[in-house]
């Protein structure tokens, strides 16, 4: 993949009089602050460099969570390593775990940003789990093509996500025995007793109702068994291509089907072609809605709508952040309202081409418009984030001093949750776009340097206003 070189490595420094000034990563972590301390006593990062700064925030929840959920202890170490890696992680591993935990098991990533290259260990309970093939498949394979780059630590954080799916539906299945701790608190146990009831109700043939109930209890046995190919009628086209690209995890899906069926009796909300099924009476704050459109006579699921509007933590609890979208009406929300964070992803206009051929053509296309386009029908019309931002940093390569690119990239980096690569983004900008930048890296969690950033733009305007009031008007010219 071609890369901006120098630009990606680091914001540029700021000058209050002046302009921006480039510099490496090194250089911006000087600017940025220490980072916060470990959500949990058994979250370890090692990363001097600074390497994983981009997903500060987001790489310890999911590490947390790990521990948390499945008792397993997670490591990421990452630095040169002048002998063979894994035998190096495996070595840090073994001194990982404190004294007096009880573990399910522990994992630990080493990475050689100046080798490009990822090992991982893990413990001897986790090998039946977690083999080299899926272990690979999980998290190495995902991380190394991003190793040295902004977007690693985003790729490390999916990856253990996909790991943490995997060890808890493995212990939904009785394949992994957790702690009994951590079993006591893991949303795995409530999964496994939620499940029996609902492929009884499955066999029985759902619970009747109207067409839109009809739909969501078929959403529900087909997230309970894992979705299939064959389940592709019950989604929207988007849908069918989001899920074909980027498969619904496992477990997750499973939560997703008990919530629904603890959601009962469900209301119904229709406005005009479109349906949203919420929980009888006051809906619960983590509880995700499902959101259908009538195509012709039939009601379909709108993943693709459900997964931009709500954002999930993969155990269960959602969050509204945006309701600019065309469910507001059934959702019975106002889309102005100051509660949410709105921002308009309305899908890309295709103009007739099918979503399919748009993707597959513009995936051939290298130049930096075919890739913007790319980008944003992956997030806008098929909510595939991680992919938008991948094609995003590629037409940012293709053309670093493209402005409007680099702003819409920032816009959309944040909201997937990652505003750190939307700073680095606008750094070749220079001193105008230092207010945002500064914004960014302070909900990155940069908190002083993002101040610091934000008060030297106020006094490089302030600067530049009063060098505009002292200029004389030219050629004599009266002023305007």
């Amino acid at each position: 993949m071609k890369r901006r070189t120098g630009i990606l490595l680091g914001i540029l420094a700021a000058s209050a009089a002046t302009s921006f000034a480039s510099g490496s990563w090194s250089t911006v972590r000087k600017l940025l602050e220490k980072p916060p301390p470990p959500f949990e006593q058994l979250t370890h990062i090692d990363d001097a460099g600074g390497a994983l700064d981009a997903a500060k925030i987001a790489l310890p929840m999911e590490m947390s969570g790990l521990a948390t959920q499945v008792g397993v202890v997670v490591g990421v170490v990452v630095a040169p390593e002048p002998g063979d890696l894994r035998e190096a992680a495996a070595a840090r591993l073994a001194k990982l775990v404190p004294d007096g935990w009880n573990e399910t098991g522990s994992l630990l990533v080493q990475i050689d940003s100046s080798r490009r290259a990822v090992a991982v260990a893990r413990s001897a309970s986790l090998d039946a789990v977690l083999p080299d093939p899926v272990l690979n498949e999980l998290l190495v394979d995902r991380i190394r093509p991003f190793v040295g780059q902004p977007l690693l630590g985003a790729a490390l954080v999916s990856g253990l996500h996909r790991v943490r799916d995997h060890l808890l539906e493995r212990a939904v299945e009785n394949a992994l025995a957790l702690d009994s701790s951590v079993a006591e608190r893991s949303v795995a146990t409530r999964i496994r007793a939620a499940m029996p009831p609902i492929e009884t109700r499955c066999r029985a043939g759902g619970g009747g109702g109207g067409a839109v109930e009809a739909r969501v209890e078929q959403l529900v046995c087909a997230l309970a068994r894992g979705v299939e190919p064959g389940d592709g009628e019950l989604f929207t086209t988007a849908s069918r291509v989001h899920l074909a690209r980027r498969p619904l995890d496992r477990f997750e899906g499973r939560v997703r089907a008990a919530l629904l069926d603890e959601g009962r009796p469900w209301k119904v909300s229709v406005a005009g072609d479109r349906a949203a099924v919420l929980r009888s009476g006051r809906m619960a704050a983590s509880w995700l809605p499902v959101l259908l459109v009538r195509e012709g006579d039939t009601w379909r699921v709108d993943l693709v709508e459900m997964e931009k509007a709500y954002d999930g933590d993969g155990l269960g609890s959602w969050r509204n952040r945006n309701a600019l979208s065309p469910y507001w009406l059934a959702l019975g929300v106002d889309p102005n309202s100051a509660k949410y964070r709105s921002k308009n992803l309305a899908p890309v206009e295709l103009w007739g081409e099918s979503l399919e051929d748009a993707i597959a053509r513009l995936e051939r296309t290298e130049t930096p418009e075919a890739r913007r386009r790319l980008a944003e029908i992956l997030l806008r019309n098929v909510w595939l984030p991680g992919e938008a931002l991948v094609r995003w940093d590629e037409a940012l390569a293709l053309d670093p001093d493209g402005a409007f690119a680099a702003r819409t990239f920032a816009n959309r980096a944040e909201y997937v949750g990652y505003p750190l690569l939307g700073a680095i983004a606008l750094a070749p900008l220079g001193a105008p776009e230092m207010q945002r930048i500064g914004e960014l890296l302070v909900e990155s969690g940069n908190v002083d340097s993002g101040i610091q950033l934000v008060q030297k733009s106020l006094q490089w305007r302030a600067a530049r206003k009063a060098a505009r009031a002292a200029a004389p008007p030219p050629n004599g010219d009266k002023a305007i």
